[in-house]
């Protein structure tokens, strides 16, 4: 997953920020975009000084746009201070491509030294074969025995210990041993990883892109997961595992990220929620989940999960609000969050309130019910003690009205899954409503750094 504004410089050495200025700005600022160099070749360090860039400029350009008179702008303190920075800007780094160049020259003189010893050592290897081939021709002589060559792994052994070693979630699981297993097929589960080429996985991916069935993110999955295999595996790991790049072997986006999701039209939204409202007295629960889903931009499971009494929380001054966690509920329940940082709050939206959320809470909180839901669809229980998946029967539900909507509302409908295609909704939403990246992520997935990266 990349990082929003983030860039290496041309011999893949420093990070650097690279953002455009927005058009309403760049006769304010009078350069097309900001490039900065972050000082640093750790990623982690970089993306953590690129989010703090993001929001700072943010700032900036909402200053502008607030000024009455922007052309006064290059002389307030902070149009100066950018004034300066164009101008020592293209100095700094001029420097840093000096030393890249320098860097690069060194590294091509190693490789020119590599490519003589290999020559010398196949002088040599012509020398002893020559030996060799004489003393044959002597019965007297004994010839003399090569050690076998120590082989690395099979691939169904490395992908074995990949699995073994990586703290995956179930879904997550599932994905790797199916994208794993696809690679296995085609090499041969007996096949030494020492013997998987560059050219080779190439061959492999070129197989995966021309895929009829798969999407774009399977095929990007699915070359993305073999490829963490070899660089786990030749990070020392496996013995004799070569290292394979993959990114430029994966398919690039046809069309922008918002465009890609299957988000609802408000014409769909219409649809649903019409139809959810007429079964609100008689199935409230149908309602609710369909209402919080699409107006807190969470997760099905997460709000499926939440215990109704430690998770659901209220301020001191009165606000409420959801905490996404996977601290053991009160009744022992095990929960999960796709990511470390998906553990985040999100305040109850005044709508959901208003419309009787807070009473449907303390009325299954009455109930001695663990989670919201759990008294309408039963959760399905799974091989881990305590485990449960709380939205595998809400989950067909969504299936089955969706599909009954598509019959009866005579609206068109694409490749959206009645749930998860409201997070798309209200990330498009947010989008449309000039929300910065940083902070969509933030609200749908409790991280600055974006799942859904900008492209500068």
């Amino acid at each position: 997953m990349r990082c929003a504004f983030l860039q290496k410089s041309r011999h893949g050495t420093v990070f650097y920020f690279r953002r455009k200025i927005p058009l309403d700005l760049r006769t304010v600022l009078a350069y097309p975009q900001i490039y900065v160099t972050l000082e640093t070749t750790d990623r982690a360090v970089a993306s953590a000084r690129a989010r703090k860039l993001a929001v700072q400029y943010d700032e900036v350009f909402a200053f502008i746009r607030n000024m009455k008179d922007k052309s006064k702008f290059s002389d307030t303190p902070l149009g100066r201070l950018i004034e300066k920075r164009k101008t020592e800007a293209p100095l700094r780094e001029r420097i840093e491509e000096l030393e890249d160049a320098l860097l690069a020259e060194k590294q091509h003189g190693l490789k020119a030294l590599r490519e003589r010893d290999n020559l010398h050592t196949q002088q040599s290897a012509d020398l002893v074969r020559a030996i060799v081939g004489k003393t044959a021709q002597d019965p007297q002589v004994p010839l003399p025995v090569s050690p076998p060559r120590a082989t690395s792994m099979s691939l169904k052994a490395a992908i074995a210990k990949l699995l073994e070693s990586l703290p995956l979630k179930d879904k997550s699981l599932r994905r790797y041993r199916g994208a794993l297993q696809h690679l296995q097929e085609h090499f041969g589960e007996n096949t030494q990883v020492h013997t998987i080429t560059q050219e080779r996985f190439g061959e492999y991916a070129k197989l995966v892109n021309k895929h009829p069935e798969w999407s774009e993110g399977t095929k990007r999955l699915n070359i993305t997961v073999a490829g963490r295999l070899f660089s786990w595996g030749s990070a020392g790991h496996v013995a004799n595992m070569p290292t394979i790049t993959t990114r430029t072997h994966k398919l690039g986006r046809s069309q922008p990220a918002d465009r890609q999701r299957d988000a609802y039209d408000e014409m769909q939204l219409a649809a649903i929620f019409n139809d959810i409202a007429a079964v609100k007295k008689s199935k409230p629960e149908r309602f609710w989940i369909t209402a919080c889903c699409a107006f807190l931009g969470c997760r099905l499971e997460e709000i499926a999960q939440a215990d109704v009494v430690s998770d659901f929380r209220q301020t001191r001054t009165g606000v409420w609000y959801l905490d996404i966690n996977e601290d053991i509920g009160g009744s022992g329940h095990k929960k999960s969050v796709k990511t470390l940082a998906g553990w985040r709050t999100i305040p109850i939206h005044p709508v959901l309130i208003k419309h009787g959320f807070i009473q449907f809470l303390e009325a299954q909180r009455a109930s001695g019910a663990r989670t919201l839901f759990e008294r309408f669809w039963q959760p399905r229980k799974t091989s881990e003690p305590g485990r449960f998946i709380f939205n595998h029967h809400i989950t067909r539900w969504g299936g089955i009205a969706l599909a009954r909507l598509k019959r009866n509302a005579n609206l068109h409908f694409g490749k959206q899954t009645f749930f998860h295609s409201f997070r798309h909704t209200f990330s498009n939403y947010l989008s449309g409503q000039d929300v910065s990246e940083e902070k969509r992520a933030a609200r749908l997935a409790g991280r600055p750094q974006s799942a859904w990266p900008c492209r500068w």
